[in-house]
């Protein structure tokens, strides 16, 4: 099979000029960043398009598959990517981009083709113009994406498009972001997390793996500290544990490294090592996740130790600037319809004008997520959960599907997954 793979990419190589093949998993790399090049230039859009490849300039790849960091597990001939496979389809001038119908045929379509490999791994398309590059802001998707993303079809020099910064000016905001969205995904497999001290889900375990990664991601941003690769971080987290006075820091950072670099070693060789499977593994990840979330929020509203996550929840609401409120529930406007727009404003305009919906959605899913560890506890043990599990979901800027008089936390878990996905994964609004 592995002699297989490596002939295929070979051919591939030379057809399409896809560079860089090692051994197995770069291997595995190659087949779909082959597979992506050669969908997109055959049968680029769905069957009635006008849409063709040749208005494409550039595909990208990008992520922690375009930094070798990717975790491939083989099992039954099978090769399983946990994670996806990021590409930037990047279109010429003023050419009209997909719709969002059209990027997910594609995706599925490369996702099929990647089977016929023995390979099963998620595509993720996005679709831009060049100016994007140009407009990026100090984020680490875009130091990322700057430093470590390859181009692997059209012009090679478009990723210089990105202006230069330096680690130390990413965003701080953008990695309190970074954790939230975390979080979010956590609540995603939630159903599938650890009730007592029972192995839980692969799907859950890896999320977990990459909370204790993110959590490290978003504290070096605030340290001053970052790193474009999860090898790097962990090297800068152990120098920052062996160099700290123990101030001012969210949590241990001694321990918290050791764990970190445990994860690493697994993201990057999940042979190599064997991590705890079980819900002390998760609940610490949730308590460091909690505890850096305070830390974070303290230092970009200003507040005292003290203050309370509802008063830093406030102080940050208050933060907001009003544009960027309005330009947040304009996106789900069109994402919804206008039609459906104007039969929601009477819910929507009093939200616009307090608080954008990225931030609802932050909000709803801590409330959530730092409640979980008690709500999942065995019921002889569990302590009371007093919350009003249908206020909280209110919240919430669209409540899809019919209406539910009392909603449980799986329902609420389910509805900010939604929203999230819906309205925040592709937009930085």
């Amino acid at each position: 099979m592995h002699n297989e793979i490596v002939m295929k990419v070979d051919t591939a190589r030379q057809q399409f000029g896809v560079i860089d093949t090692w051994q197995l998993p770069s291997a595995v790399k190659s087949i779909i960043g082959t597979e992506t090049v050669r969908q997109c230039l055959d049968h680029c859009w769905v069957q009635h398009s006008t849409r063709s490849s040749a208005q494409l300039d550039a595909i990208v790849f990008t992520g922690s598959m375009a930094r070798d960091e990717a975790t491939c597990v083989l099992k039954d001939e099978w090769y399983k990517v946990l994670g996806d496979a990021e590409f930037l389809l990047v279109f010429k001038g003023n050419v009209a981009l997909p719709s969002l119908e059209e990027i997910n045929c594609q995706q599925r379509r490369i996702e099929d083709a990647l089977r016929q490999h023995n390979i099963e791994c998620r595509v993720s398309l996005a679709a831009v113009r060049a100016n994007y590059f140009e407009e990026l802001p100090k984020h680490i998707f875009s130091y990322e994406l700057r430093n470590c993303g390859r181009v692997i079809w059209g012009n090679a020099m478009v990723l210089d498009l990105i202006p230069q910064f330096a680690p130390s000016d990413v965003s701080q905001e953008d990695a309190w972001r970074l954790l939230c969205n975390r979080i979010v995904e956590q609540l995603e497999v939630a159903s599938e997390l650890p009730v007592s001290s029972e192995f839980f889900s692969a799907a859950a375990y890896y999320r977990t793996i990459k909370l204790y990664l993110d959590i490290a991601t978003s504290f070096l941003v605030f340290a001053g500290a970052y790193d474009p690769t999860y090898a790097g971080r962990s090297k800068r987290l152990n120098a920052l544990a062996r160099e700290s006075s123990g101030t001012d820091q969210p949590f241990d950072l001694t321990a918290f490294a050791r764990v970190v670099e445990t994860c690493t070693a697994w993201k990057l060789d999940p042979q190599c090592v064997r991590l705890p499977a079980n819900r002390e593994f998760w609940e610490t990840a949730v308590y460091h996740a909690q505890l850096l979330w305070l830390w974070e929020l303290r230092r970009l509203t200003g507040t005292v130790l003290q203050a309370s996550r509802r008063d830093l929840l406030e102080k940050w609401r208050q933060m907001q600037r009003l544009p960027v409120r309005l330009r947040g529930w304009a996106y789900i406007a069109r994402r919804q319809g206008w039609s459906q727009a104007i039969r929601l404003s009477p819910r929507w305009v009093p939200r616009a004008f307090r608080a954008s919906p990225r931030y609802l959605v932050y909000v709803v899913a801590s409330e959530l997520f730092f409640r979980l560890p008690c709500v999942l506890s065995p019921e002889k043990s569990r302590r009371r959960v007093d919350v009003d599990w249908a206020k909280v979901r209110h919240a919430l800027p669209v409540l899809p599907g019919a209406s539910v008089a009392s909603p449980d936390w799986r329902q609420l878990a389910s509805d900010v997954v939604w929203n999230y996905q819906q309205f925040l994964v592709g937009t930085r609004a």
